[in-house]
């Protein structure tokens, strides 16, 4: 028989035990450094991707991004990455591994620990063999660890490659302006440059830009290109040429079109595409568009680049001369009225009003405490050439010795950025001069006068000096020397009053014929002399004139 009792009181003391234990285990549970629960293990989770996705027949290189990241919540250890190729590929290492440690000839990459929460990335080289077109290659990762993960499912990735025989062309609108003027003129031509890129694998033979052209935009002198063949005759433009583009290289189009007048504020869209004659691989990439807004443009600019006497560091009287004046164009609005103008000294004087550009017309304000060549141009557009006027002059006798400046000051009735780069300066050294001639002759007749049948004096005399009157003669008096062909003589002299010495030959059997007889064209003009085996003789004082002929004729008379 069964105890009752004794089956009531066990339950009641184990039941009593159960709670006890329940208690305490709450309690231990509460105290500080009670164990936890164990944490989730590490979890390696791998990526790869491969840059560009596709290579030509030939093969190439892919760039080959690898990342590996612990989704975990413990460190992976000694973590190892392990590359499985297509046969015949190459693997090399650069410097960006991330921290990764590779043998591109094991095709394995190490570690270490790779902390719980990390990610990291590192960057391969991968030249794949040849191949036909159309046929796909896989790189795969696979990724180990020395700790227990949660998941190995997620340790292997792949990149597909894929064998494409067919170029690509990208199309782009580069280095856009995006501004014209509401002005119109040059103002309102457009700046873009057409690009197309072969993101494929073999050459595109040549290329075709289609533009579709609001319907007031117009061909101008800068529009056409010469490398490209264009068609401008409707509002759909058309340019191609047939030069191969490489993958990887490009070809572009520098385009300017223009635009009328217009009001601020509105747009005009190019929408532009790109085809080539052999099948791309996509066409989803052949198009683009690009907007310009009607703006108010900056002022314009007159630059005054150079004044320059040409081709002269010296000006004699009655020389010809050229001053070539240029001047630009900068800014953004045409400069109307604008004129150019060079004060001209007393002494100088135009030869001619032809500057030597249609666009100028000039004219000679003769005033007497103004005169000035001024050359005007009623209006000129902005991003057109320099203009240089060639500005025909000649320095007259009387023009003081030394620097001869001539400045140009630019002027328009527009306003204008600057006034200080509108002004330019050049000189050249005038250098006045006259002359001393005269001949040297036998007065055989001892009459005083130069007859027709009477010899020159080559031979007899030695050399002749002229010394500024109220000086003494030194050794770098300007001198004269008699001509063998007809006994003259012919001396540049700076403007002065002179004495003529002449030196006979020592010895010679002459003396100074009798000065001042009859004629002043051919009578002698040797007022004394010292006579002797030395003999000297002298003139009266001459003035030499800037540009003018001073006449000092030498008479000999035979010894008697």
């Amino acid at each position: 028989m069964v105890n009752q009792n004794l089956h009531s009181r066990a339950l009641r003391t184990l039941k009593a035990g159960s709670l006890a234990t329940a208690v305490v285990a709450s309690l231990l549970a509460a105290l500080p450094g009670a164990a936890s629960a164990a944490p989730d293990p590490a979890d390696v989770v791998v990526g790869v991707t491969s840059d560009p996705g596709e290579v030509g027949p030939a093969g190439g290189r892919v760039r080959l991004t690898v990342s590996a990241r612990n989704a975990g919540g413990a460190a992976a250890t000694d973590t190892i990455l392990k590359l499985s190729l297509p046969s015949g590929a190459t693997l090399d290492v650069g410097d960006s591994l991330g921290g990764w440690t590779c043998d591109a000839a094991a095709a394995k990459c190490k570690y270490g620990t790779l902390a719980a929460g990390t990610d990291t990335a590192l960057v391969l080289g991968v030249t794949l063999p040849p191949a036909t077109d159309g046929q796909k290659t896989t790189v795969t990762a696979t990724a180990s660890t020395q700790s227990r993960e949660a998941s190995t499912t997620n340790n292997t990735a792949s990149a597909n490659i894929e064998y494409v025989a067919k170029p690509d062309l990208a199309f782009s609108f580069e280095f856009a302006s995006g501004e014209i003027s509401y002005l119109g003129g040059n103002g309102g031509r457009g700046s873009v440059q057409a690009r197309a890129t072969n993101i494929g694998t073999t050459p595109a033979p040549g290329a075709r830009f289609t533009f579709q052209m609001p319907p007031d935009a117009f061909a101008g002198a800068w529009t056409t290109d010469p490398a490209w063949n264009c068609d401008f005759s409707t509002s759909t433009w058309v340019c191609e040429n047939d030069r191969e583009i490489a993958p990887g290289g490009m070809a572009y189009l520098n385009f300017y079109p223009y635009f009328p007048a217009g009001t601020v504020g509105d747009t005009r869209t190019v929408t532009a595409s790109v085809s080539t004659s052999a099948p791309e691989r996509s066409l989803a990439n052949n198009s683009g568009t690009t907007t310009f807004t009607y703006v108010v443009p900056p002022p314009g600019d007159l630059e005054l680049y150079g004044v320059d006497v040409v081709a002269r560091e010296e000006l004699r009287a009655n020389e010809e001369f050229e001053l070539s004046v240029v001047v630009n164009l900068m800014g953004g609005t045409p400069s109307e009225n604008t004129a150019v103008r060079v004060p001209l000294p007393a002494t100088v004087e135009p030869t001619s009003l032809d500057p030597g550009d249609a666009n100028w017309t000039c004219r000679l304000n003769d005033a007497a405490d103004d005169r000035f060549v001024e050359c005007t141009r009623p209006y000129w557009d902005i991003g057109t050439s320099n203009s240089q006027l060639l500005l025909k002059l000649k320095a007259n006798a009387g023009t003081p010795d030394g620097p001869l400046t001539f400045t140009a000051t630019a002027s328009a009735s527009t306003p204008e950025v600057s006034l200080e780069n509108n002004t330019a300066t050049d000189s050249v050294t005038y250098v006045p001069q006259g002359i001393i001639t005269g001949h040297a002759w036998i007065d055989t007749d001892r009459d005083g006068q130069r007859d027709a049948d009477e010899p020159n004096a080559y031979g007899k005399v030695g050399k002749i000096e002229f010394v500024l009157e109220g000086t003494e003669p030194s050794w770098d008096v300007p001198m004269g020397y008699i001509n063998d062909r007809d006994g003259t003589y012919f001396t540049r002299l700076k403007p002065g009053r002179y004495v003529a010495n002449v030196y006979l030959q020592d010895g010679v059997p002459y003396s100074f014929t009798t000065p001042d007889v009859g004629d002043n064209a051919t009578d002698s003009d040797i007022v004394g002399s010292t006579g002797g085996y030395y003999n000297r003789g002298w003139s009266a004082v001459v003035e030499v004139k800037d540009a003018a002929e001073t006449h000092v004729d030498i008479g000999l008379a035979p010894a008697v």
